[in-house]
């Protein structure tokens, strides 16, 4: 880019005597002498294709490439044809992206360096330099406005302190300007630098890179600059379909990836190609579809998924497989499924056993029960009161038999229902809530009633309790005449096998205070903590009051084994002398809830938390039942009866649980209930996310979500009691279902 009289004088000494501009060959000899050229398309040489030699074109090829920056056109003079851009390298002179000289599938991934952008290594974020902390005090000048040890590297550098205060003087501002003062596009600048008066300035992020020691106090975890969270490096992202790079793809839902390949247009040659791939990928996308998974992107995180999602999503990968004679083997794939979305599930199942192969599934869902072949009923009750079959045969025997199963699906035994709608005369208005596939959505919650939140799965259901009631509650409970809002759900208690039943709900506190008073207890001056396995002075030395100790293994989980001391006692020899009614503590630990309840009914204290877990169906857990072996659903129900053992005197609150039914059989169901509705009668509000047309039917209140999922729900089609639901003019996903189960005598 300079005054043509000194471009001219170097191109003509170089040989080049005519440039290409405006579709036009003009001679340099001819131009202006003041006139400004930027980037001029050279003329290197002209020939006949069919008369020109080898030797030339290979010549005038590789002059061009040294001008060019290994770029040359070739560009006939007629009209109707057009130029042709080579490049040395494997390059997209378009995109200016550089390519291998050989593409690989391993190229898309980026999980292999090949693909994985080098920033953030294929993870879609990385530690990014965050303004705020690198300049804690921008009410102040450069120098004193940055943290004060990310500012002593950069003064021992000379040449950052020469080049500064060149860079904010072409800018407009100086060393004492406040730095509160740079607008957005200088503050990139001095970040990331890239400035075209000044090439060697690279910015402040760049050069704290590469410091050797720790910058984590500098940096905040964030999509990465360099892919933008693609995770792929730019090569890759620039080779596009329709139009749309790989991470496009990836960034549609299952339903919309399936539209997206069905309208894509290939030439002959192309459709050869993809024509076995674009089967697979079709296939698959279907399989996820079939099985209620439409609504998902396919760059949705795995631990994102809830347990249900990823079941059907390795459902679905059998379903691709083609496996014959297999045995699968499924535990619950029900959970966080609507019965609509069942029945989807059903016809999945039985597309994998017409491939003449066996299905084996636990399971509680009426749906998935009445399509089975053969059902076997275990029980009669839970835990040690349990495990022995009970029936056996198709549906039909099992409804002809005897076993609670056969009496919920014949319907001569109903789960809980209220006598009545209760007609709550406080409500209070959620402000309009937008978020994932939620758009501007308002709904209403009576207070004093039980409020269940339905709709198909992935419909945002969970967003907008969990984002959207939830918080809102929280911040306005003097507003809402709520005293506190309590959330309920089944994320895990504890990891560590101290955590128990008793631990988690006070009970062992209480107990502790018996065994302390106890005639041994008194004669050996034993304290309260001489009774806690937390605590040196009872617990078992090996395993320190864990019960069990931990085997690292090398290529496997680790596993916990019992103590080889104490056999899972968890307390010394000397503690485990103190008895109390003929147990020792340890005996108390192995003993039910039930039992427990039986045993302490004397003990106000400890039988008043132990009636709470037998009322949410828990009296089967042992006392010192670890809680990282509790399913999700039965970690819900204990924490419920933390809340009722410990908030009986409280009013006004608030209960949220997200699908308290998962795990439950039909009489578990009518035991929650009754349990719900107890807390109803008291002064609360519950508010219920659930599939279970059971709880739907036992509803003072429901709202579903809809009308399908992802992209497709996210609005509330339904408003109004159950009965309010069955007469909606309009019909819902949940409408028939719930119809079926209200026409059963209550």
């Amino acid at each position: 880019n300079s005054t043509g009289a000194i471009l001219v004088q170097h191109l003509l000494s170089d040989g080049i005597v005519r440039i290409w501009k405006d579709d036009t060959q003009i001679k340099l000899d001819s131009l202006d002498a003041n006139q400004t050229l930027y980037n001029p398309t050279l003329i290197i040489d002209r020939f006949t294709p069919t008369k020109v030699s080898r030797q030339r074109l290979a010549s005038s090829i590789e002059l061009a490439y040294s001008f060019g920056q290994d770029v040359a056109i070739f560009h006939p003079i007629s009209n109707d044809a057009s130029a042709v851009t080579l490049t040395r390298e494997h390059r997209c002179v378009e995109h200016n992206a550089k390519l291998p000289e050989k593409l690989s599938p391993r190229q898309f991934s980026f999980n292999t360096k090949l693909g994985a952008c080098s920033t953030c290594d294929g993870l879609g974020r990385a530690q990014v330099v965050e303004w705020k902390k690198l300049f804690p005090e921008p009410s102040k000048g450069f120098w004193d406005a940055m943290h004060g040890w990310a500012s002593i590297p950069f003064k021992q550098s000379r040449r950052f302190c020469t080049m500064l205060p060149k860079v904010l003087k072409h800018h407009g501002y100086t060393v004492k300007t406040p730095v509160q003062e740079y607008s957005p596009t200088f503050q990139t600048v001095l970040m990331e630098g890239q400035t075209e008066k000044f090439q060697d300035w690279e910015g402040l992020a760049a050069r704290i890179y590469r410091w050797t020691g720790d910058t984590s106090w500098l940096c905040s975890d964030n999509i990465c600059p360099s892919c933008n969270g693609d995770r792929l490096k730019p090569e890759t992202l620039s080779i596009t379909i329709a139009e749309k790079s790989i991470s496009d793809v990836c960034t549609l839902t299952v339903d919309e990836s399936i539209h997206f390949w069905s309208t894509v247009s290939w030439t002959l040659t192309q459709h050869s190609i993809v024509q076995q791939p674009l089967f697979e990928i079709r296939s698959r996308l279907q399989f996820l579809q079939e099985v209620g998974l439409g609504y998902l992107e396919l760059n949705r995180q795995a631990n994102t998924l809830s347990g249900g999602e990823s079941q059907r999503i390795r459902l679905a990968s059998q379903l691709g497989s083609k496996l014959t004679r297999t045995i699968y083997v499924l535990d619950e794939p029900t959970i966080g499924l609507h019965p609509y979305n069942t029945t989807q599930l059903i016809h999945t199942l039985h597309r994998l056993k017409s491939n003449n192969n066996t299905l084996l599934l636990v399971e509680h869902d009426p749906y998935i029960i009445a399509s089975a072949d053969h059902i076997v009923e275990m029980g009669p009750h839970s835990g040690e009161w349990g495990g022995e079959v009970i029936a056996t045969g198709n549906y039909e025997a099992i409804l002809s038999s005897n076993c609670l199963t056969g009496q919920y699906l014949s319907g001569s035994k109903q789960p809980f229902r209220p006598a009545s709608r209760r007609q709550s005369s406080k409500w209070v208005d959620i402000p309009a809530f937008t978020r994932n596939n939620l758009d501007q959505v308002e709904c209403s919650i009576p207070l004093g009633a039980l409020t269940v939140i339905t709709g198909v799965s992935g419909s945002g259901k969970s967003t907008l309790v969990m984002d959207g009631i939830s918080p809102y509650l929280q911040g306005s409970l003097d507003t809402v005449s709520l005293e506190k809002v309590i959330s309920i759900d089944q994320s895990p208690i504890s990891k560590s096998p101290r955590s128990t039943t008793s631990s988690f709900t006070g009970v062992l506190d209480k107990v502790r205070d018996v065994f302390v008073k106890s005639k041994l207890a008194k004669e050996r001056g034993y304290s309260k903590g001489h009774f806690s396995y937390n605590v040196e002075k009872g617990r078992c030395a090996t395993c320190e009051g864990k019960g069990a100790t931990l085997i690292e293994m090398h290529f496997i989980s680790d596993i916990w084994v019992p103590c080889p001391v104490c056999e899972g006692a968890r307390y010394n020899e000397a503690i485990l002398e103190v008895q109390w009614n003929g147990r020792n503590i340890a005996d108390v630990l192995q003993t039910s809830v039930t039992e427990a309840a039986q045993f302490f009914d004397a003990h106000k204290a400890i039988s008043t938390r132990l009636e709470a877990l037998m009322d949410v169906g828990l009296g089967y857990l042992r006392l010192g039942q670890p809680t990282s072996e509790l399913s999700g659903g039965e970690r819900q129900r204990l924490k419920l009866a933390n809340e009722l053992a410990k908030g009986r005197r409280a009013k006004s609150t608030c209960f949220i649980l997200d699908e308290p039914t998962t795990g439950l059989h039909t009489d578990d169901v009518h035991t929650l209930l009754k349990v719900l509705h107890k807390l109803v009668d008291l002064g609360h509000t519950v508010l219920i996310i659930e599939h279970n047309v059971d709880v739907w039917a036992s509803a003072d209140h429901l709202i579903e979500l809809g009308p399908d999922a992802g992209t497709h729900g996210g609005q509330i089609v339904f408003t109004g009691s159950p009965e309010m639901l069955i007469e909606h003019e309009r019909s819902t996903k949940s409408k028939h279902f719930l119809l079926d189960t209200l026409r059963q005598p209550s």
